[in-house]
């Protein structure tokens, strides 16, 4: 199954898969042999990076509320 096939099948193509901020990445790879397997792990370190930068910053916020 290819990967539009899937987004088709899953009925995401008007929903996340469009947004660069989603969290939802459908992309071809094979176990088997690890061709885009590097790239998906990558997208998946950098989205976790971006929710923890917006953690921390959302947190920073909130302290900063409190001290004015």
């Amino acid at each position: 199954m290819n990967s539009e096939t899937l987004i088709q099948d899953l009925d995401l193509k008007d929903n996340s898969t469009c947004n660069p901020n989603s969290l939802i990445h459908i992309q071809m790879c094979s176990g088997k042999n690890g061709e885009g397997l590097t790239e998906g792990f990558e997208w998946l370190t950098n989205q976790i990076i971006k929710l923890n930068l917006a953690k921390v910053k959302s947190t920073q916020d909130s302290s900063n509320v409190n001290n004015v």
